[in-house]
Parts: structure tokens; sequence; C-alpha cells
């Protein structure tokens, strides 16, 4: 599933392709991938203002009134810039054309748990406090006031918005912290190496252009390479890469959750 360095990846190229471009159709081709009261067709003629990121979530900004087309690529979904006209990929669900240029926007999703939608404002969207941009003050007021383990405390978009289980655990590997550990159970060192880990972990992260482990494509169709960079994620049986002889572990999961892994010497739990 894509996670904040992989969609930051994608905003960052979708930018400058997009941004002061104008509309000039929006092609849905499955009615499911697309919520909200607003409809595509309320698209046409608008241009585009800005293409940010929040959380694992692109917002693309028209104008006149202000819309925003906020995209989630859920677990399969990809944003590719392809020649105008070409064929279409399988499980191609949106063509978006910008007038004028050689070029459209496919949005492919095979599994469709990702989707489109149209709002007037960003406000209806409760959105949680991004984790890039996750200022001390409020970590604080986050560790402080939640209960539970790490791993799926950090994971919860409601509580923190853009982190997934590659991050989450890559990072609690950074801050020698178990997955399991309670929140409520860490002193206020533990707390800021955790904060710290989590801000250079994603910053490698989008440094290296996000992690391929299967579908995730920028827009011009290349892969990441943070993968090649992992220090315990998918790497269960081999060596800790801080040479401490343990080796990494996976932690069990229920059917159809996502695995967990850890070091069980760098990361005890307490």
């Amino acid at each position: 599933m894509p996670e904040l360095p992989e969609v930051e990846s994608i905003v960052r190229r979708l930018r400058p392709a997009l941004a002061g471009r104008t509309i000039e159709s929006v092609e849905l081709l499955r009615r499911d991938i697309w919520t909200g009261d607003i409809g595509p067709e309320a698209l046409p003629k608008r241009s585009i203002q800005s293409v940010r990121r929040h959380g694992k979530s692109i917002l693309i900004e028209t104008s006149s009134p202000a819309l925003w087309l906020v995209v989630r690529l859920g677990m399969t979904g990809q944003c590719l810039i392809v020649a105008r006209g070409a064929d279409r990929a399988p499980h191609t669900h949106l063509v978006l054309t910008p007038g004028n240029e050689p070029w459209e926007l496919h949005y492919r999703d095979p599994r469709r748990f990702g989707g489109w939608r149209a709002t007037a404002s960003l406000a209806d969207m409760d959105l949680a406090p991004d984790a890039l941009a996750l200022r001390r003050a409020t970590w604080q007021r986050i560790m402080a006031e939640r209960r539970g383990m790490l791993r799926p405390l950090l994971m919860n978009q409601t509580i923190i918005a853009g982190l997934g289980n590659i991050y989450v655990n890559e990072a609690l590997f950074a801050a020698r912290l178990h997955p399991r550990q309670e929140a409520s159970r860490l002193n206020d060192v533990q707390r800021d190496a955790l904060y710290r880990a989590i801000k250079s972990t994603l910053r490698q992260g989008i440094r290296w252009g996000g992690s391929t482990i299967r579908d995730y494509r920028t827009p011009d169709g290349e892969s990441g390479r943070f993968q090649e960079r992992f220090r315990v994620y998918a790497r269960a049986g081999l060596p800790c890469k801080r040479r401490c002889g343990a080796r990494i572990e996976k932690l069990s999961a229920a059917k159809d959750a996502q695995p967990g892994f850890y070091c069980p010497r760098c990361q005890a739990l307490a």
C-alpha cells in the first residue's frame, strides 16, 4: 500500500505536470471509484492551481470557485502520465485530460480500494495531523493522550496521517522500540527518539522515491528504491543490520493483518 513517501514522490512528479493546466475532460470508466455528491462533470474548464499531499492523500486544487480533487491510492492505485490517446492498461478506471497537452493522466487500481472525490472544502475531511509535518508539541499531546501498542497506534490514520506498516516498522527499529511496546510506558527520551525516527525514516523514503513491493510506480512508471534499504521490514530470519548478533523476527498476526518485523535484541520489549 502506498504510504506517505510513495504519495509524496507521486505528488512531486505530478505538480509540475498539472499545475497551471486547464482540465479538458475527466472520463470515469468505473463509477464505484468516485464518491461524494460532486461528480466529475464539474471539472472540465477548471484550472489546476496546486497539487499537494496530506497523509496518504493527493490533493488537487482547482479554481473558480475553489474545488478540491482528493485522490486516495488504497493498496494498488497508480497515477500514470501516458501519451494522449494511448492504449489503456487493464484496470484503468479514470482518465484526466488537460487541454493542449500531448499526454493524459490515467488512474489504475486493480483492487479498487482507492478512489477519487471532489469537495468544496478540505475542512469537511477532518484530516489528522500529517506525519511529516507533525510538530513536536502535537506529538507530545498525542502520546500523552493515547494508550495501546505502538505499531497499531502509529498506523491509525485518524491519529496520525501517512504512516503505514513499512515505515512504522522501520521507524520503530531506528528508535529501538518494540512494535508491541505500550505507548503509555515510554519515557521522554524514548518519545523524542521515536518522533525523530519517524521524521528521518519518512525523509529517507522520499529521498529514494518510496518503496516498490509490487504495484507502486511513480507517474513516469519508475519503481521506488527504498526497499533496497529496509533494515527490518520483510527481513525475517536475516541478520540484524546493526550486527548485534540477532536475527530479525516476524510478529505473529491475525489472518489478513499486516505482519510486523523487529530485532529481538535491539528492540527488546520493556
